[in-house]
């Protein structure tokens, strides 16, 4: 009997439609428990109110439900279409409500299964949409030259840091690139200065002179050893231990990853990609049922879970999974799977044998809920997601967090550093304040090691770098030490005075 399903219809009020279009999101269709945005752009959010053709119960479009009343002249609430009053229901199709893909509501309180995507497509909110793969050819925004060179390489310049850089050297030019690098080297008795070079009484004699400002950049005397490479001036050693792609440190790279895998901290990291034949996390049935199809003999929820149809023994009523084993026909009500012939429903009272199941009108549910033919109060206070106690779910999580058994969002992003967490491992979370760095995976404050009497050299800040204690002057330009003690001298091997 089209009654019943349209009582049905307004106790799944957890996937009701909104009451502006029937051609809302999934998100809308299964309710917005659990969710805290009242617009992208922080305005208030303006509830719906009830119009006069409406009936039932409908979503506010705020996170509530609205009770627009019932129906006069013997009409049922949903018998006109969706929360309207007329004598019968008729379901709507996937075109109809302008759904691609996913479980859906059709209007009269059945799951409609709107299908998968192609390969290389994700269900969102009923919409196919295109992934983000490397190796597509295509550099999506989520992409650069260090994480997937495949997609965005750097034509004519290098990669440095995820971006590409064009080294900038004109013709004869020597020293700094403008990415790292060196354009070219002087001949002995030279030394670079603007990018030309110029005679040296001291670049060529086979010794790296600091005082007179001769580095790798511009003088041969400081070429860098084996495996270094010279970066602005200073030899770089490359460090591509571990690492399997990203950077080397000093501008070059450790390798780069296959078409389908990212570089993800210096490791290839298989793509989430729907259509891979892998059911991957990130993908259910409901946005990708290519790769993580049901079983035989089951179906897809909404929520994205593969759930067995509970109708052995029933003619009727709800098969566990959204769906019904059946519908009974008029002056019938549907009791533990069965039709029973009705007891007056719709006399506004009760009565025995009656229930929010099958006779709403009269056994109506003040939370809004009927769930396994009781009425049900939702229990998502506190709760961010999972499962709302009424055959419904308080919220999903976002991107990289998981729901856990409090019903609470976590993992790397949450806002909250947990003892797994650290500033190394999850820096959005655990970031170090002030003047703190993060060393070793912990946050580490720097110190000035230096000792009153150094005029030069540097000193560990404790903390991985180090702390310039000064410099000298072009007077007396070699920095010694004598003892613990760093100096100037106007001679490479003079003594500090004690």
């Amino acid at each position: 009997m089209r009654l019943f399903r349209v009582l049905l219809l307004l106790a799944l009020s957890t996937v009701l439609v909104g009451a502006c279009s029937l051609t809302s999101s999934l998100d809308d269709l299964k309710g917005s428990a659990g969710s805290s945005d009242a617009g992208s752009d922080g305005d208030a959010c303006v509830p719906a109110s009830c119009s006069a053709e409406d009936c039932g119960k409908l979503l506010d479009g705020c996170g509530g439900v609205l009770d627009c009343g019932g129906c006069e002249g013997g009409e049922l609430c949903g018998g006109g279409g969706p929360n309207r009053c007329g004598t019968g229901c008729v379901s709507s199709s996937c075109a109809d409500l302008g759904v691609e893909c996913g479980v859906t509501n059709d209007g009269c309180g059945f799951a409609l299964d709107c299908k998968g995507c192609p390969s290389g497509a994700l269900c969102v909110q009923g919409k196919c949409s295109a992934q983000a793969s490397c190796g597509d050819n295509k550099c999506d925004p989520t992409e650069n030259c260090e994480t997937c060179p495949s997609d965005c390489g750097c034509t004519g310049g290098t990669c440095v840091a995820g971006a590409c850089c064009t080294p900038s050297c004109e013709a004869g030019q020597c020293g700094d690139d403008g990415c790292g690098g060196v354009c070219g080297q002087c001949s002995s008795g030279q030394i670079c200065s603007g990018g030309a070079c110029v005679a040296s009484t001291t670049c060529g004699n086979g010794t790296c002179e600091a005082g007179a400002s001769e580095t790798c950049a511009n003088c041969a005397d400081c070429g860098c050893s084996s495996g270094s490479s010279c970066v602005s001036g200073q030899c770089c050693t490359k460090n591509c231990t571990g690492k399997s792609c990203g950077s080397d440190g000093c501008g070059g790279s450790c390798g780069s990853c296959n078409s389908g895998f990212s570089c993800v901290n210096a490791a290839c990291v298989q793509d989430v990609v729907c259509g891979n034949g892998s059911c991957q996390s990130g993908e259910n049935c409901a946005n990708c049922a290519g790769d993580c199809g049901c079983g035989a003999g089951q179906v897809c929820t909404a929520a994205g879970t593969c759930c067995t149809k509970q109708c052995a023994g029933k003619n009727c009523g709800t098969d566990g999974c959204g769906g019904s084993c059946g519908t009974c026909n008029s002056g019938y009500s549907c009791q533990n799977g069965s039709c029973v012939q009705n007891v007056e429903c719709g006399n506004g009272s009760c009565q025995s044998g009656e229930n929010c199941g099958n006779c709403l009108v009269d056994c109506p549910c003040p939370s809004g809920a009927c769930y396994n033919n009781a009425c049900c109060t939702p229990q998502c206070s506190g709760k961010q997601c999972g499962d709302n106690a009424c055959g419904g779910s308080c919220g999903s999580c976002g991107a990289g967090l998981t729901c856990d058994n409090t019903g609470h969002c976590v993992g790397c992003g949450d806002g909250t550093c947990s003892p797994s967490e650290s500033c190394g491992s999850c820096p959005a979370d655990c970031a170090c304040s002030g003047q703190d760095v993060c060393y070793n995976g912990s946050c580490c404050t720097p110190t000035n090691n230096c000792d009153p009497a150094d005029e030069c050299g540097s000193r560990s800040n404790g903390c991985g770098g180090n702390t310039q204690c000064g410099t000298c002057p072009i007077s007396i330009p070699w920095c010694i030490t004598s003892g613990l003690i760093y100096c100037c001298s106007p001679t490479k091997n003079g003594l500090c005075a004690l």
